[in-house]
């Protein structure tokens, strides 16, 4: 038996599947329908890892791929009931997502985080570029509704993209989206140059490299805001929901 020491904010990442019916340019695990591989074998290892994660009150995060689409989701939902853990996050673009709340309740979700980088419905499949239906703000807002419904916290996550999300003028009326939506929370992401490793697609290595909006204007004109009582830079660590003690 090994003794392990464990951060607070210890996180076990489920990566549900590979696969994702979207394209965006920027993600790194951009893939399209590669084999999920033996799913016994998955969830027999899975359950180990979660038993663990109890233990020491961690977060699980299910991810993909989009996890939503998996096969696998639903089981992974019937094996997270067995157990309790401080948070269950699944990020997702929102594909099916009204239609599996019923599976997310199940699994003990407490947050769901979904990815969308532009209001308008076809701004944002110009972003994310789904192979077939995009998500709509109506399906967005309609499983908002279901979720909210169940006692489970939503968050919507926008990367800052330039000639998208590239300015405070769009940022404000992103909020006010979320705000129509119903959305809990709200948090933005730039874009960060990676290393030209063999195993980055060279559009997702361009993308990053030369697409990110201009940050440091955006954030200037945040502090010069009237009514921003306190402003403090992403540190990591550190809880991006805002609801946890630093």
């Amino acid at each position: 038996m090994f003794d392990y020491t464990v951060d607070e904010g210890f996180n076990v990442y489920v990566d549900t599947t590979s696969a994702c019916n979207a394209r965006c340019d920027f993600c790194i695990a951009n893939t399209s329908g590669r084999l999920e591989g033996d799913t016994q074998r998955f969830l027999d290892g899975l359950e180990t890892a979660l038993s663990f994660t109890h233990e020491v009150d961690g977060t699980i995060q299910v991810v993909g791929g989009e996890p939503l689409i998996s096969r696998r989701f639903s089981l992974v939902m019937s094996l997270m009931k067995k157990f309790t853990f401080r948070r269950v996050v699944v990020n997702t673009n929102g594909t099916r997502l009204e239609e599996r709340v019923p599976q997310i309740v199940e699994g003990g979700v407490t947050h769901v985080n979904i990815s969308r980088h532009a209001i308008s419905d076809r701004e944002n499949n110009e972003v994310m570029r789904f192979r077939k239906e995009p998500v709509t703000s109506s399906d967005l807002e309609a499983a908002v509704a279901a979720l909210r419904n169940r006692n489970i916290r939503t968050r919507l996550q926008g990367n800052l993209i330039n000639g998208h999300l590239d300015s405070l003028d769009k940022i404000k009326e992103y909020l006010d989206f979320a705000a129509r939506i119903g959305v809990d929370t709200v948090s933005f992401s730039e874009l960060f140059p990676l290393a030209a490793f063999p195993w980055y697609d060279a559009p997702v290595l361009r993308m990053v490299g030369s697409s990110s909006a201009n940050t440091r204007a955006i954030v200037e004109e945040i502090r010069a805001m009237p009514g921003i009582v306190e402003y403090h830079p992403y540190e990591g660590r550190r809880s991006a929901w805002g609801d946890d003690k630093p």
